[in-house]
């Protein structure tokens, strides 16, 4: 595979700083967690933005269905936020490589994935899929149990194209 790249979530933080701050629409309680998440618009600094897209237990119904969507609300605003960055600073990608370096597997260099991101910066993320089932209590942990025709129409649809 070329131009791939892993990141591990301790990045989160950096990132977010990098492109100083996302703003999100915080509706979920996370006060067990981190006190400095408060309801309403927030812009999230540093490990509160890692708080934010990692964390279910003690936030709200602590489903990963509510954590998806926080991921998708932010990645949304991320993308927004260095979207502005590129249009600043038009190295931004080679100069914060070196941030993020750390925490990266990746066989692109600073210059490519700086290539990449001119390429596909106005790329639209199509909307997140959510598969309909119902959610559990199991004995240790919440469960989802997909509802299978659901799963079927969804399978079918995603990979195949009728005739």
């Amino acid at each position: 595979i070329d131009h791939y790249l892993s990141m591990n979530m301790d990045a989160i933080g950096i990132l977010n700083d990098l492109v100083d701050g996302v703003t999100v629409n915080v509706k979920e309680d996370f006060s067990a967690v981190d006190p400095t998440i408060t309801q309403g618009e927030l812009k999230l600094k540093g490990d509160q933005a890692l708080s934010y897209v990692r964390m279910r237990k003690d936030v709200g119904d602590q489903l990963n269905v509510s954590r998806m969507e926080r991921q998708n609300e932010y990645l949304d605003g991320f993308m927004e936020a260095l979207k502005v960055k590129l249009v600043a600073y038009p190295n931004f990608v080679i100069q914060s490589y070196d941030e993020v370096y750390d925490y990266i597997v990746t066989d692109c260099s600073s210059k490519t994935l700086s290539s990449l991101m001119e390429r596909y910066k106005d790329y639209t993320f199509k909307e997140m899929i959510t598969l309909e089932g119902e959610n559990k209590e199991g004995a240790a942990y919440m469960e989802f149990y997909p509802d299978e025709k659901a799963l079927d129409e969804l399978i079918l649809s995603t990979f195949y194209k009728k005739k």
